[in-house]
């Protein structure tokens, strides 16, 4: 694909209303392919509002309804810092009305740098939320003070591309492809995730985490979330050391937890405290939580997120996800997908505690094998190594990898068990045994 507005379209300027590039020729109305309009295509007469291409959908609706309604950005709703150091000028615009759509644009940041660096200067129009990310020494930032909500009302941008062009003489606009792979290694290092002095690479995995949404529709059990992520919590603590810390982030309401349990939740998200989730991330063993962008970063920094999926949100779950390049057998495990009901209601915190460790039981298990696999390959003859059992305990010390063995071994039996009586119960039902017998049952 081609991912600059001049390679498609040569000497046009576009007009851009918050995240929506579109032409204007005579009285048309015409989406550039970028982001979802690459797939939702839009065209329409400015004056009727007759639909020339394309239908309305949740994307382009947006634009379409309120086209004849829209704002121009406001000087003190943007910041204005510009230093010219190349001819040309690409503007990467990470603007959107879902912080998860605009964290997948703001990953494309390394593959642009990458390969447009010689010849441009980069200007990021980028959502306050999001501007920490960015790093400074690769890419100015104008920031836009408008809310993500906000922004699908559509804001006239104008103003800021006049401050550009006043800069600059040659400009030019990155248009983005929203089902880019990324490597998951270069992103983590790319990008402010951290602290400045914060040792990403030497840290021990010693939280498990739950991401807490409020509101009853956006929440695990409803008004039931809290007492179920404690229960959660509490029938995890056999399998895990006393140096585990149990976790809970996001947003803050009226329910409150024991004292053992580590509640970062906050009414007022500050960019201290994002970058504290970051870290909380980054050291968790797991992160758990509601299906929805909010664990998109989890799902960077985190080995192991588990999202509680309404199965209503099923279609979702293939759209709604970081794809990165070169999958391996551990991707699996860095977003899984557990269905449920409305609310996932039918999920009891006891049965995804066992989830959890048989899934990161299963986890560790494959990290063995490709570590022997590395080994094999960087050592001849093949050196004697540790049982999977003995690598497991001695690598990781906060986890009862017997007990869990344990608890597998019995699950499997008391299922094996239930099939066979099941089974048996089928035959009986439904063959000869029944047949045979059915003379001897006692009679009305």
């Amino acid at each position: 694909m081609n991912n600059l507005l001049s390679e498609i379209y040569p000497n046009q300027k576009p007009n851009i209303f918050s995240f929506f590039f579109f032409f204007k020729i005579n009285d048309i109305v015409t989406l550039i392919p970028s982001c979802h309009a690459t797939y939702y295509p839009l065209s329409f007469n400015k004056n009727t509002k007759h639909i020339e291409t394309g239908e309305l959908n949740f994307f382009n609706s947006k634009f379409y309804n309120n086209f004849d309604s829209v704002k121009t950005i406001q000087e003190n709703q943007f910041s204005n810092n510009i230093v010219k150091s190349k001819e040309n000028v690409l503007i990467i615009n990470l603007l959107d009305d879902c912080y998860g759509h605009s964290i997948i644009k703001l990953l494309n940041l390394q593959l642009i740098f990458d390969r447009y660096q010689k010849n441009y200067d980069f200007i990021c129009i980028c959502p306050k939320p999001l501007e920490y990310l960015i790093p400074k020494d690769k890419f100015q930032v104008i920031r836009v003070d408008i809310g993500f909500y906000a922004l699908s009302n559509c804001y006239d941008l104008q103003p800021i591309i006049s401050k550009i062009e006043s800069v600059y003489k040659n400009v030019d606009y990155f248009l983005f492809s929203m089902y880019n792979k990324f490597d998951r290694i270069k992103t983590r290092n790319f990008f402010n995730f951290y602290p400045s002095q914060y040792k990403k690479d030497d840290i021990k995995k010693n939280k498990i985490t739950f991401y807490y949404r409020s509101g009853f529709f956006r929440s695990w059990k409803g008004n039931g979330q809290a007492s179920a992520i404690r229960k959660l919590f509490s029938e995890l603590t056999p399998y895990f050391s006393k140096s585990i810390t149990y976790c809970v982030i996001g947003d803050k309401d009226n329910h409150k937890f024991p004292n053992w349990v580590a509640d970062y939740r906050t009414d007022n998200f500050t960019l201290k405290l994002d970058i504290k989730y970051n870290t909380i991330f980054n050291e968790s063993i797991a992160v758990i939580g509601m299906f929805g962008s909010a664990l998109y970063l989890a799902s960077i920094l985190c080995d192991m997120v588990i999202h509680l999926v309404p199965r209503d949100k099923l279609m979702l779950t293939s759209e709604d996800t970081i794809n990165y390049q070169g999958d391996s057998i551990l991707s699996f495990y860095q977003n899984i997908n557990i269905l449920g009901t409305e609310n996932c209601n039918d999920i009891k915190p006891s049965t995804l505690a066992k989830d959890i460790v048989t899934l990161y039981k299963s986890y560790l298990e494959k990290k063995y094998k490709i570590d022997i696999a590395k080994r094999e390959n960087e050592t001849y003859p093949v050196q004697l190594v540790l049982g999977q059992t003995q690598y497991i305990e001695r690598n990781n010390h906060n986890f009862n990898y017997k007990l869990a063995q344990q608890m597998e071994s019995n699950l499997l039996i008391k299922l094996n068990n239930k099939m066979f009586f099941k089974n048996k119960i089928f035959r009986f039902l439904s063959g000869d045994i029944f047949k045979k017998n059915y003379h001897k049952l006692p009679k009305k």
